[in-house]
């Protein structure tokens, strides 16, 4: 039974495949029979039509050799072909003449600039402010002089009021002696604080015990250092001091930090010199 309907339905499908194939643009006999005075017309219309479908249009002679050969008319061209080499020539020009005004603008900053030296270099030369900074450098040295003479006068008083040099220079040791035990004992503080990190750092594997030693000499070197450096300070105080015999105006001057050869002082003279 199974055999018997797949043979029918076999032949049904090769039945379907073999009918001829309908358009569904073209019309149909029944449509053509009820509409009137078509009757004759129609099925010519139809064949024709069927004919034009089967058959592909083709294009006429003219046209198409119209179309295969290239117009030999120089009208037909269109413009902007013949300007497409000149642009493409006139790009490199701008470009150089680009660089060129760049390369002349940067020479006449540069000129301009050694003109602005040369100028200042010649104004310096040529100018008489020599004078004027020297008549300045006397007025100044007179009022300096002059305010040295009155505060000399009454630190003078005020020493010999205190028991003359020798108290004062106590004073001034013991000031000093406390000031450098006060950095000491900051730098102490300091260098206790590193030692422990790099103790830490040495026992984590992090330094070695190379640079623990390191540490602790460049420590010692530095208190050497400033030990010589205070004695070189207080031996080059006292010694003039001494020559002068008392408090004079060198020493004053050298409490306040005044260059005596700039104010005008000779301390072997003890009186204003220039």
């Amino acid at each position: 039974m199974e055999s018997e309907g797949r043979a029918a339905k076999r032949r049904r499908i090769d039945k379907s495949l073999h009918k001829p194939f309908k358009s569904p643009l073209m019309p149909t006999s029944n449509s053509s029979l009820n509409r009137p005075g078509s009757a004759t017309a129609r099925p010519s219309s139809a064949k024709a039509d069927e004919e034009q479908l089967k058959t592909p249009r083709s294009a006429p002679k003219s046209q198409e050799s119209h179309l295969l050969t290239p117009s030999s008319d120089p009208q037909s061209k269109p413009t902007q072909a013949a300007n497409v080499p000149q642009r493409t020539h006139r790009r490199p020009v701008a470009s150089s003449t680009t660089k060129s005004n760049r390369a002349t603008e940067s020479a006449v900053v540069s000129a301009r600039r050694e003109v602005e030296h040369l100028r200042q270099a010649l104004k310096i030369l040529t100018s008489t402010k020599d004078d004027e900074l020297e008549g300045l450098t006397i007025k100044w040295r007179g009022a300096a002089r002059l305010a040295a003479e009155e505060l000399y006068s009454v630190a003078r008083d005020r020493v010999n009021r205190m028991g003359g040099v020798e108290s004062l220079r106590d004073r001034e040791r013991e000031a000093k002696e406390r000031k450098i035990e006060w950095e000491r004992e900051d730098r102490q503080f300091e260098y206790e604080k590193r030692v422990k990190e790099v103790k830490k750092l040495v026992e984590e594997g992090t330094l070695a015990e190379e640079d623990l030693k390191r540490l602790e000499e460049d420590n010692m070197n530095a208190e050497k250092d400033r030990e010589v450096e205070q004695e070189e300070y207080s031996s080059e105080r006292e010694e003039p001091e001494k020559a002068e015999g008392g408090y004079t105006m060198g020493t004053f001057l050298r409490g306040l930090k005044v260059d005596l050869e700039l104010i005008g002082y000779s301390p072997s003279l003890q009186a204003w010199v220039g």
